[in-house]
């Protein structure tokens, strides 16, 4: 058996998922649950030719910024990654990481303004719970791992979300918890209508039904579903969906906007704060009623109605088909007559458009944490749009792609991160990019 070696080093830098960087010797470890400037005794993990990991065993200085988490979960719960840190050390982590991958990845030197703060509890309005039967548990993975931590409250969902969640945990002792893969809520903050599905690998319509009766007299539960999913992967949500109370969808309300939610819909997972990222990317792009806009990767077309009201017309572009028929569906919600939606892959779009000649003034994007494929920013450049508006959820990638926008004549002038998801190193960041004219 190898000696276990313990270490201590002061903390100076973050991995971009919140890990401590500890140098010891000369050599980096990286250890979780620990703060800037903290001087820290750690036990080593693994360690290999360039790099260890580190699990911290007594905080020798401690940072001020240091909070005891109100969550019984954390670290264990994979959730949460920074909830022992208090909300001025979360946006100075957010606002460390997206500045450094501006300057080392995008080798830019641009103004990073500070992250637009959040409620830190009770933001989410959607929770997916896997179920394991035998033990029994439900709740939560741990972090890089298929261990379920077993949870009977979650403090960043909704309130509604969390009572529901302590109710469904009777699935224990039913005679079909042996079939249940996930339970998934959704819940709309401004309608207060909530959705509860189960993700089964067998029928059990009618068992679900008289289980969750006592719950529909009880909760605002207008969507009551079940959704097979026979596959062997991680996949979560399968093809077929029964309605088994109510209606197939749920409505939310943004800014006076209505929006359809189904089960298969991605929606802004933290409604309230979905407005200050959306306004500030609009104020930024200072779109007038004389503007054409082309909104790539729009998804449920929440963003692009946003924009209808101040454009004079905006296309929404998703290669996800339900999502575009959600769109549509929110856009007669909504009475919305200046807005078209099109089912297709950003880059080709754009490439259509490129080849029709019948060019924006101004071009939003949202893409997936992998960024921009080439052939969407050569078909955005040659485009020559005004302005790009950029929102992304990983500032590595959106580092990497302002800076080939700025090999075509697109400057940035500012990075505006915004803390969608207070408690986890996630962050969103909205850029402007202005065309420079020769």
């Amino acid at each position: 058996m190898k000696e276990k070696i313990r270490l201590t080093g002061t903390v100076i830098d973050y991995t971009y998922d919140g890990m401590g960087v500890v140098k010891v010797d000369n050599f980096t470890y990286f250890v979780r649950g620990v703060l800037l400037h903290e001087e820290v005794e750690f036990l080593v993990l693994k360690r290999n030719k360039n790099l260890g990991y580190g699990k911290v065993e007594r905080i020798i200085k401690e940072s001020e910024h240091r909070i005891i988490p109100s969550c019984p979960y954390f670290p264990k719960c994979g959730g949460c990654h920074i909830m022992h840190m208090d909300e001025q050390a979360q946006l100075d982590f957010k606002h460390r990481i997206v500045k450094q991958n501006i300057k080392n990845i995008g080798k830019l030197d641009i103004e990073v303004r500070k992250p637009l703060a959040s409620n830190a509890y009770h933001y989410r309005n959607k929770a997916q719970f896997p179920v394991q039967a035998q033990p029994f548990a439900m709740g939560f993975y741990r972090q890089r791992s298929n261990d379920l931590v077993d949870i009977q409250t979650c403090l960043v969902q909704s309130e509604l979300i969390d009572t529901i969640y302590k109710e469904l945990r009777a699935i224990k002792d039913t005679s079909f918890v042996e079939d249940v893969r996930h339970v998934l809520i959704k819940h709309a903050f401004v309608s207060g209508e909530v959705m509860v599905a189960f993700i089964m690998r067998k029928d059990h319509k009618d068992e679900i039904a008289a289980f969750m009766k006592p719950l529909l007299d009880r909760y605002p539960i207008v969507s009551l579903l079940q959704n097979i999913n026979t596959r062997n992967d991680n996949v979560i949500l399968g093809d077929h969906i029964d309605v088994i109370d109510g209606k197939p969808s749920i409505v939310e309300e943004l800014d006076g906007l209505q929006f359809q939610i189904s089960l298969h819909s991605f929606f802004q997972i933290n409604p309230k704060q979905t407005i200050h990222l959306y306004d500030e990317a609009i104020k930024a792009a200072n779109i007038t009623k004389d503007d054409t806009v082309i909104d790539l990767y729009c998804g449920v077309g929440s963003i692009t109605l946003f924009l209808a009201r101040q454009a004079k017309h905006v296309t929404g572009v998703e290669i996800v088909a339900p999502a575009i028929e959600n769109a549509k569906i929110n856009q007669q919600l909504n009475q919305i007559d200046n807005v078209s939606f099109i089912c297709s892959d950003a880059g080709t779009y754009a490439s259509k458009v490129v080849a029709s000649k019948n060019y924006p003034d101004v071009i939003f994007v949202d893409p997936p944490r992998k960024g921009l494929d080439a052939l969407t920013i050569e078909s955005t450049v040659k485009m020559q749009p005004r302005t790009i508006a950029y929102i992304s959820c990983n500032p590595a990638t959106l580092a990497r792609d302002i800076a080939i926008y700025k090999e075509h004549g697109y400057t940035c002038e500012y990075v505006q991160p915004v803390d969608m998801f207070p408690n986890t190193y996630h962050v969103e960041t909205v850029v402007l990019m202005s065309r420079v004219d020769k």
